[in-house]
C-alpha cells in the first residue's frame, strides 16, 4: 500500500506537469486563457457545489458573510491562480512557467514573516535565498528573444496568489471552517471570472470550437482540477504529508518532460537548475522542525532499500 501511496503521489504530479500543454492545445484552438479560467472554476465551483449541497448545506449561508474577504478568497484562490497561470504557460516556455509557479512556498515564508504568523528561522531563510537563487538560474536560462516580462510577471503573481490562498486557509477563514473556506473560493472565484470574461467578449471563442477543444476543455475540469487532487488526498490515506509533499515537486520534472515530448520546448541547464534549487528549497521548508519528517523519509527509503533486495533475491 505504501508503494501505490507513492505512485499515486506521483501521478498526481504527472497530471499537473501535464497543464501546460493543454492550455497550448486549447490556445490553438483559439480558446482565450480568460475563457480556460471561466470554464476551469466554474466547472470547480458546480462540482464543490454539488458535495456541499449533499453533506454541508449550512456552508451556502456563509458564502455571503464576511463577503470583502471571500471574494478576495476568490480573487486569489482561482482567478490568481488559474488565469494568471494560463496566460504566462502560453507565453513562456512551461518548465520555466512551473519553475517559476513554484516560488508559492517563497511567498508563503515573506508573507507570513511579514504579518508576524511565523518567524524567519535560518533553515527558512536557507530556504529562501535557495529558491530565490533558483528563479535566478532559470530567468537567466532564457534567451533574450525569449524572454517575455508579462509571462514571467503572470507566473510570478500566480505563485504569489497561490500561496495567499494557502496562508488564508491556515489564519484566515479557513482556520475556522476549512470546507466553507474552499467552497467559498470557488465559488466567488467562479463570479470573478464571469464578471472578467462577460465584459472582454471571451465567450465567443466557444463558438464553433470543434469536439477535440471540448474534449480538451471538459479534461482541464475534470482531471488536473479535480482527480488529481483525489488521487492525492487517497496518497495521503498511506504515506507522510512529508513525503507526498517532497514527491509533489516532480511536477517540475513532469512539466519539462512533457513539454519536451509533446511541444518539443527543450529547458536549458539554467532552468533545469532552477528547479533543482527551488525543488531542494521545498524539501527543506517540508522538513523544517520536524522529527516525524525525518522519520517518514528514512521509512521511505528503508522500504525501497528492501524492495530492491527482495527484487533481487528473486
Amino acid at each position: 500500500m505504501y508503494v501505490l501511496g507513492i505512485l499515486a503521489a506521483l501521478t498526481s504530479a504527472a497530471i499537473w506537469g501535464l497543464i501546460g500543454p493543454t492550455f497550448r492545445g486549447l490556445y490553438a484552438f483559439g480558446v482565450e486563457p480568460i475563457t480556460v479560467g471561466l470554464v476551469r472554476g466554474t466547472g470547480a465551483a458546480l462540482c464543490v457545489a454539488v458535495f456541499a449541497l449533499v453533506r454541508y448545506r449550512d456552508s451556502f449561508r456563509e458564502l455571503f458573510r464576511q463577503l470583502p474577504y471571500r471574494i478576495a478568497g476568490g480573487l486569489f484562490g482561482v482567478v490568481g491562480v488559474y488565469l494568471l497561470s494560463n496566460i504566462g504557460m502560453v507565453r513562456i516556455p512551461i518548465g520555466f512557467a512551473t519553475v517559476l509557479f513554484y516560488t508559492s512556498p517563497l511567498w508563503v515564508i515573506a508573507m507570513a514573516a511579514i504579518w508576524g504568523k511565523e518567524s524567519l528561522t535560518r533553515i527558512r531563510l536557507v530556504a529562501l535565498v535557495l529558491g530565490l537563487g533558483g528563479v535566478w538560474f532559470a530567468v537567466g536560462g532564457v534567451e533574450p528573444g525569449h524572454l517575455d516580462l508579462v509571462g514571467i510577471l503572470c507566473m510570478l503573481l500566480s505563485g504569489f496568489s497561490y500561496a495567499a490562498f494557502i496562508l488564508n486557509g491556515k489564519y484566515g477563514l479557513g482556520r475556522t471552517d476549512p470546507f466553507t473556506n474552499y467552497f467559498a473560493t470557488f465559488f466567488w472565484g467562479a463570479v470573478l471570472m464571469w464578471c472578467i470574461a462577460v465584459p472582454t467578449g471571451s465567450l465567443a471563442c466557444l463558438q464553433g470550437l470543434p469536439l477535440k477543444g471540448w474534449l480538451l476543455l471538459a479534461y482541464v475540469v475534470a482531471i488536473p482540477t479535480l482527480l488529481a487532487y483525489g488521487i492525492l488526498l487517497a496518497a495521503l490515506k498511506v504515506i507522510p504529508g512529508t513525503v507526498a509533499s517532497i514527491l509533489s515537486t516532480a511536477e517540475l520534472a513532469f512539466a519539462i518532460f512533457w513539454s519536451s515530448i509533446l511541444l518539443g520546448e527543450h529547458a536549458s541547464l539554467q532552468t533545469i537548475l532552477g528547479a533543482v534549487a527551488i525543488a531542494g528549497a521545498v524539501a527543506l521548508l517540508t522538513l523544517e522542525g520536524s522529527d516525524n519528517s525525518l522519520e517518514a523519509l528514512k521509512r521511505f527509503f528503508s522500504r525501497g532499500k528492501k524492495a530492491s533486495s527482495s527484487s533481487k533475491a528473486c
